[in-house]
């Protein structure tokens, strides 16, 4: 694979480019191509993917902003004639994408798209160096505002209370992505697709959004299928498994691997995962109790055993009979009773990899060394060298994990990337 030979380069030539879409006036949607604004763009924040890194079942995504030139008011608001806003509705919610890659000795481009925002007008900020600061939001934010309730009202059947009868979580996510209000579709010009592929597509046992917005929907039909999802920085939709890719999408090697590319610069952050570990899963105020959790003594060697007793309490009113509440909480418990390792590693530039990749990680641990004395001779017999003791303790890892959370930096060029072993 190509890209794969110019990220193994000890000399690699990498590109960016900045693109925006702006919204039209007097009608929903934004202009047909992307302009590009990379001329002008000074910095760009660290862009951050992640699915429920942090907390289980929580799909928050994060943003990222641009400081641009403004010297010539460029990106003033749309009230100056000077201002590339000008003609269109505002600033807010204009479409932004980070385009990146590398480029070979032949001048061929492998580019990826590896960011999206939406500005927020609210948080705009001019200097008077000439420069102005503009804040993008993840595009997943479109689905915390909007009321999952409109779905309800006519959207599927006429309406019909029953609407939702025996349909599966993927149908019901395709019927969220093309909601409409007003007779116009509510995602389709700020999004560029969708794919769902749940994990589970189970046919719940009720659709009640009477109170949510779509983020919630999303969120708890992800809980209930085993799935995650969040906006890509191709602005599609993703509604998927939680499962990492079939095969290894890439090789991660670091300090000891022999005869490989060292593509990582640095390890952190390494934990078991007992975080994440829970061996008892239950139902919130069911009646009977629902529950699953292992049958273990103390001394037998079990996840209870190990690490105590680990409660987290399911509470997703989409599921309200007892043989699906069972079969939810027997699938946690089978994926979450035993820790999977997490770290976080800074990395060379690989603008290809994504959210759920498998990716293979082989780290051994940074050189150990005895520095050299100021007075006597190193272990090769030149003053002031040092003596090369082995690897430092600390990180080893040889195993196939999957991405979490992915950072990239374009203005160093390079990646940030937290994995979970799978």
């Amino acid at each position: 694979m190509a890209i794969l030979d110019e990220i193994s380069k000890d000399y690699a030539r990498c590109f960016k480019r900045i693109k925006i879409k702006r919204r039209l006036i007097g009608a929903p949607g934004y202009e047909a191509d992307w302009l590009d604004i990379t001329d002008y763009v000074l910095d760009v924040d660290t862009i951050i993917q992640n699915i429920d890194n942090l907390e289980l079942n929580n799909f928050t995504q994060g943003g990222f902003g641009i400081t641009c030139r403004n010297d010539t008011f460029q990106f003033a608001a749309e009230t100056r004639s000077s201002s590339y806003f000008y003609g269109y509705l505002t600033r807010h919610d204009t479409k932004v994408k980070v385009e990146a890659g590398y480029i070979d000795e032949n001048d061929v481009e492998y580019s990826y798209d590896i960011g999206a925002g939406m500005i927020v007008g609210d948080n705009i900020v001019a200097q008077a160096n000439g420069t102005i600061y503009l804040p993008c939001l993840a595009p997943s934010s479109i689905f915390d505002t909007q009321t999952a309730s409109d779905l309800n009202e006519g959207t599927f059947e006429n309406g019909s209370i029953d609407w939702y009868d025996n349909k599966s979580v993927s149908e019901v996510v395709q019927l969220l992505y093309d909601l409409k209000v007003g007779g116009e579709y509510v995602f389709h010009s700020k999004l560029e697709g969708v794919v769902i592929t749940p994990g589970l597509d189970v046919v719940v046992d009720s659709y009640d959004f009477s109170d949510w917005s779509c983020k919630d929907a999303l969120d708890y039909m992800a809980a209930a299928s085993h799935s995650a999802w969040w906006v890509g920085p191709d602005f599609v939709l993703y509604f998927v498994s939680k499962d990492a890719s079939a095969g290894v999408e890439f090789t991660f090697n670091g300090p000891g691997s022999r005869g490989k590319d060292i593509n990582i610069y640095n390890a952190s952050n390494y934990n078991e995962g007992l975080d994440k570990v829970f061996n008892r899963f239950s139902w919130y105020n069911t009646d009977p109790p629902i529950s699953s959790s292992e049958t273990w003594t103390p001394g037998d060697g079990s996840s209870s055993d190990k690490y105590g007793v680990r409660t987290y309490s399911l509470d997703n009113r989409l599921i309200t009979t007892d043989a699906k509440r069972q079969a939810v909480s027997d699938e946690y418990l089978a994926a979450y009773k035993e820790p999977k390792e997490e770290i976080s590693l800074e990395t060379k530039f690989v603008p290809q990899i994504g959210l759920l990749d498998r990716l293979r990680v082989n780290y051994f641990g940074d050189p150990g060394y005895i520095p050299p004395s100021l007075f006597g001779q190193g272990s090769f017999g030149r003053l002031g060298t040092g003596r090369y003791t082995g690897r430092r303790g600390g990180i080893k890892i040889e195993k196939d994990m999957k991405a979490t959370r992915i950072g990239q930096d374009v203005m160093s060029f390079r990646s940030f990337v937290d994995v979970r072993k799978i």
